[in-house]
């Protein structure tokens, strides 16, 4: 299973709108923080600064994988797990 976002936003509110659509992770549970995991505020800058650039991150969210990347002027956020 997976799930994929696309936006010219913020790179954490695209993780957490595809975090969301995930089936395996309730990013409004008391016991989800994007902090533990990636500090999203270095995640925005690293996008926001890096415009010209094709760019890609990846990193894990318990047992899914989250890859961000930006194609232009887009932030695109794909979570998969292991059977994708």
């Amino acid at each position: 299973m997976g799930s994929e976002r696309t936006s010219s936003s913020r790179a954490s509110s695209v993780v957490l709108e595809a975090l969301s659509q995930y089936a395996e992770i309730d990013v409004d549970g008391s016991d989800f923080r994007l902090y533990d995991v990636i500090d999203p505020d270095a995640l925005d800058s690293l996008f926001s600064h890096q415009r010209d650039a094709n760019l890609s991150v990846e990193f894990d969210v318990r047992e899914a994988t989250v890859t961000v990347q930006r194609d232009d002027d887009e932030i695109r956020a794909r979570i998969s797990d292991g059977s994708t």
